[in-house]
């Protein structure tokens, strides 16, 4: 996980997934959120911090969250 919160505009590099290895900025950072509906019927949201990475190379941008992130 990333030690602490990436700011916009620092330089990182992906650990997982299939463009691990790969360089990248960070452009900007949003909040998700997800749903689970549980066994009892009760329903569960939780929030995730993703942040969005423009790579070095001609990749597309991509949105990551911050466990694959490894600062430079």
């Amino acid at each position: 996980m990333a030690a602490r919160r990436v700011e916009v505009g620092e330089k990182i590099r992906i650990r997982h997934g299939d463009r691990k290895g790969k360089l990248g900025v960070v452009t900007a950072h949003e909040r998700r959120k997800t749903q689970t509906r549980l066994w009892n019927g009760q329903v569960e949201i939780k929030t995730h911090l993703t942040y969005c990475v423009e790579f070095d190379e001609d990749i597309s941008p991509r949105r990551v969250p911050g466990s694959y992130l490894e600062l430079i």
